[in-house]
C-alpha cells in the first residue's frame, strides 16, 4: 500500500518538491518512538464533538461497552504503517477526497511528543474526523464563527496540513458552505486539541 521507506528517502534527495515536503512533514510529526515505548506511552483521544478523553493508557478501552475499541487497536494500525511510506502517500494524493480515503483507512493519526514531566505522551485523532474535517474544508469552509482558519484544526503531524494548504491553494473552484458548518464543535475542537 505504501512506498518502501528506502525508496522514499531516495525521492527525497532526487526531488526538490519531495525533498521541502519531506521536511515540513517530518518537523512537524513528533517523536518517531519505539513499540515498547507506545505501550508505556500515556494518551489523550480525541473522539467527537468537544469529547476527549485523557490520561489513558495503551490498554484502556475508549467506553463501556466490550464492543469500544481499545487505545492499542487505534495506535497500532498506525504504527505498523512506516512514516516515510505515509508521508509519501500524502505528498501524492491530489485532492482533499483522496486525503480523506486515507485518513479513514488509518482509523486514527497519532503524533508522540514530551510531556512537560518528560513522559511520552500520543495525540491521538480519529480517522474519521480528521475525513469530516477534510471534507469541510473541501466544501469551502474556511473560517469557523470564533474567526479561526480552518485548516488550523488539520494536524502537521505527517504534512497533512502542508498538504491540504497546497491543494485548497490550487482549488478554484471550492464554494462556501451553509452557515451552520461555521460552528462546528468538531472542528473547534480538534483546533483546541492541535494547538496544545
Amino acid at each position: 500500500m505504501f512506498a518502501e521507506t528506502a525508496a522514499v528517502r531516495q525521492l527525497a534527495i532526487s526531488n526538490p518538491s519531495f525533498a521541502d515536503f519531506y521536511k515540513h512533514a517530518i518537523a512537524g510529526s513528533g517523536l518517531k518512538i519505539t513499540l515498547q515505548q507506545a505501550r508505556e506511552a500515556g494518551y489523550r483521544v480525541t473522539l467527537s464533538k468537544g469529547v476527549v478523553h485523557y490520561d489513558l493508557r495503551f490498554h484502556s478501552r475508549l467506553g463501556n461497552a466490550d464492543a469500544s475499541p481499545t487505545v492499542e487497536e487505534l495506535v497500532m494500525p498506525f504504527l505498523e504503517c512506516p512514516q516515510e511510506g505515509l508521508i509519501h502517500a500524502i505528498w501524492e494524493a491530489s485532492s482533499l477526497g483522496e486525503l480523506q480515503e486515507l485518513a479513514r483507512k488509518l482509523r486514527a493519526v497519532v503524533r508522540f511528543s514530551h510531556t512537560a514531566r518528560g513522559d511520552i505522551q500520543g495525540q491521538v485523532i480519529m480517522g474519521h474526523h480528521l475525513a469530516l474535517v477534510l471534507q469541510m474544508i473541501e466544501s469551502g469552509l474556511r473560517t469557523l464563527s470564533t474567526g479561526d482558519s480552518v485548516l488550523d484544526t488539520v494536524t502537521r503531524n505527517l504534512g497533512l496540513r502542508h498538504k491540504v494548504r497546497e491543494l485548497v491553494e490550487t482549488d478554484a473552484a471550492t464554494s462556501p458552505v451553509e452557515d451552520e458548518l461555521t460552528d462546528s464543535g468538531l472542528a473547534r475542537s480538534m483546533l483546541k486539541q492541535w494547538r496544545r
